[in-house]
């Protein structure tokens, strides 16, 4: 095992960064002995995506897990390289998102882990019209960073009415999580802030981006259709299932696709039910056409009366009512799933099956996530209403073998009445990195600074949340096995 002694800035305090493991996924724990006040903590950042980027609000909380020892632990991407900064913040959910929260701070010296083998990273292939001069690119380090390194389109074909530029963005570019701009003849092709790079090799044609090669003809349009799905097990009521089919589903009759299982539909789908919409239809719908996901089914289970005992599991009583979200998962697995399997072309398997939910949705997330492992691979849980008995949620957690769960999304927002029990969550995720739990492709948490417990609020964050769970790739060139902390006032 390798050993890197950090020098502080300050006497009292000492940092050490441990990195082990092959070059392709490596571990790092920063740690810092660091005495606080009440209400203080420390955080790590840095300029990554891992680690805030640099900005101060976006700084990762570092766990007390031996006081005043804090420390986190990180399976970090080969090709990653750093210079941490230790900020002792404020931590209350009013403060976060304050930049200027600073009460003390310390640099550490440089880390980085293994350069990625070989000449994986990204390559991109660009069709334009005839007319078309030039195709360029340009690879920036984080939002702030304004000195972003040129990459070159070279024209490869040339033909009548098309042009066809390719270009390879290198391993380290991709393995250090960078945002990538396109310019066709110097108008940008890319959305607002650029692509992710993650090591997905994509096309660009007829405005449309494509993980792999993109159809000759223009891609028909995504479409949208409903059905009644009625349980064999009388506890649980009849409910409409809503289906949302990518795009060119209607052409390509060979393919198949990875499938996101939402709860709540009705809220999930746009225009939404009483309380609004994630609109998460038209996000995966948006995000699949700009290459950022694979195209994918989306399938929405509407709620009914009897939600609450629904989405909470046996070891949970709420309003004096127990769960059965266990058996509510079963019948899912049982009977919805063959039943979507026999109607759509559905890549099987967990590894091409995901489940997104939101406050007693997130709920039955981490119980997929830790008792349906083999149905889900991924699990996205936002707002997990782990108030409801937070020593119960981290019992369960940390008693959970890392590798013997599925992949596991979880955040929280920090306003309204309850700040989105941002301290439950925070709660939670400091039991599990201390019993082992590393952040990175297996774990994600996110902190919403200003959110509240609301659609509006899941729908500024599920797009990264969306980036999280299909672009982790294998580790050295994946960007998205990262913390995330996302920026947005929220409603």
């Amino acid at each position: 095992m390798g050993h890197l002694l950090m020098k502080p800035r300050l006497a009292n305090a000492a940092i050490v960064a441990f990195l082990a493991g092959p070059a392709a996924a490596e571990t790092v724990t920063l740690s810092i002995e660091q005495t606080t006040q009440p209400g203080q903590s420390v955080f790590v950042s840095a300029p990554h995506p891992m680690l805030g980027n640099g900005a101060v609000q976006s700084a990762v909380k570092l766990v007390p897990q031996e006081y005043p020892v804090w420390q986190a632990t990180f399976d970090m991407p080969a090709g990653v390289a750093f210079t941490p900064e230790f900020l002792v913040r404020n931590d209350s959910p009013a403060n976060l998102p304050n930049p200027a929260n600073v009460i003390s701070s310390q640099v550490g010296e440089p880390v980085s882990t293994t350069e990625p083998a070989g000449d994986v990273g990204q390559r991109f292939t660009i069709w334009t019209s005839a007319a078309t001069e030039t195709v360029t690119g340009r690879v920036f380090t984080s939002a702030d960073d304004f000195t972003p390194v040129d990459v070159v389109f070279e024209l490869v074909e040339e033909a009548d009415d098309t042009r066809q530029f390719r270009a390879h963005v290198t391993p380290q570019d991709v393995a250090m999580g960078r945002r990538f701009e396109i310019l066709i003849d110097d108008n940008p092709i890319t959305p607002s802030g650029g692509l992710r790079l993650h090591g997905r090799d994509l096309e660009y044609r007829h405005s449309q981006f494509f993980r792999g090669p993109a159809p000759e003809q223009p891609p028909l349009p995504a479409r949208r259709e409903t059905f009644t799905w009625t349980p064999s097990d009388a506890r649980f009521k009849p409910r409409t299932i809503r289906v949302q089919l990518p795009r060119n589903y209607d052409r390509d009759t060979t393919a198949t696709y990875p499938v996101l299982y939402a709860q709540d539909g009705q809220n999930v789908f746009a225009p939404g039910g009483p309380f609004g919409s994630w609109d998460l239809d038209i996000i995966t719908r948006n995000f699949a056409t700009q290459g950022e996901i694979p195209d994918i089914i989306l399938v929405g289970i509407d709620n009914t009366s009897d939600r609450l005992v629904e989405y909470i599991p046996s070891w949970l009583s709420l309003s004096g009512n127990s769960g059965r979200g266990e058996d509510f998962l079963a019948i899912i697995r049982d009977e919805l799933m063959p039943e979507v399997q026999s109607r759509y072309r559905v890549a099987t398997g967990p590894e091409n099956t995901t489940h997104i939910g939101s406050s007693l949705g997130g709920v039955l997330g981490f119980v997929a996530a830790h008792e349906f492992p083999d149905l889900f691979g991924t699990v996205v849980a936002m707002s997990p209403s782990t108030w409801i008995d937070r020593a119960e949620f981290i019992s369960r957690a940390t008693s959970t073998d890392p590798a013997s769960r599925a992949r596991l999304w979880i955040d929280s927002g920090t306003a309204g009445s309850s700040n989105d029990s941002y301290a439950d969550t925070i709660a939670l995720r400091d039991a599990m990195i201390a019993a082992g739990h590393a952040i990175g492709p297996h774990l994600a948490h996110a902190v919403g600074l200003n959110h509240q417990h609301n659609e509006a609020a899941w729908r500024l964050r599920s797009p990264d949340a969306l980036r999280w769970a299909y672009n982790a790739v294998a580790p050295e060139i994946s960007e998205h096995s990262d913390v995330f902390v996302i920026w947005g006032e929220g409603e």
